[in-house]
């Protein structure tokens, strides 16, 4: 969905690259792979993201770092927010602009045009040791599904803006929008 509204790349766990279709179609769109049984692949695609950055890339970064059922946000890892300083380089001269990070909700809200629940939303979410292929069969059998992405301000990272405070801030506006899209009314 994301892939298809902007020129992206994306930050997935490493398996991902042997699945069937899915890592081939990953490995086109150029998506970056971690290890995530190594220690030392958080520093190696924070650099790999900072190189991304630096050449004017968008690279899509699901900071929750794990699926869940789609009904809460789970807690967001601030660990390759640290790719911002990678791209704002190291030592030096200051750069011309800080690296913007843009808070995204996605929620989906129902089927063809009806609200849906907690229900509805957990039967589309794909999580814990859920089979892909039964999953995908009972997503494509449900039709339409209502999508919205609610972009939230961008947060400028510079040099001195810390990854846990952006990770706090986009953490804060995403709940926030997840909030106000699922209930239909304003949070203040």
């Amino acid at each position: 969905m994301l892939g298809a509204e902007r020129p992206v790349c994306f930050v997935a766990k490493s398996e991902v690259a042997a699945w069937p279709v899915i890592g081939f179609l990953a490995q086109l769109q150029r998506t970056v792979f971690i290890d995530r049984s190594r220690r030392a692949a958080t520093a190696d695609v924070a650099a790999q993201m900072g190189e991304r950055l630096s050449a004017g890339e968008a690279v899509v970064l699901f900071a929750e770092g794990t699926t869940g059922d789609g009904t809460r946000i789970l807690p967001m890892r601030s660990s390759l927010l640290g790719a911002a300083h990678e791209a704002l380089g190291k030592g030096g001269a200051e750069p011309a602009a800080d690296i913007a990070v843009y808070p995204l909700t996605i929620s989906y809200t129902g089927f063809h045009g009806m609200a849906g629940g907690r229900v509805e939303r957990a039967a589309l979410a794909w999580y814990g040791d859920t089979e892909l292929a039964p999953h995908l069969k009972t997503v494509l059998r449900a039709g339409a599904i209502d999508v919205e992405l609610v972009w939230g301000e961008p947060i400028a990272m510079g040099r001195e803006t810390s990854r846990k405070e952006a990770t706090r801030r986009a953490e804060a506006a995403i709940r926030k929008a997840r909030q106000e899209t699922v209930s239909g009314r304003t949070v203040p």
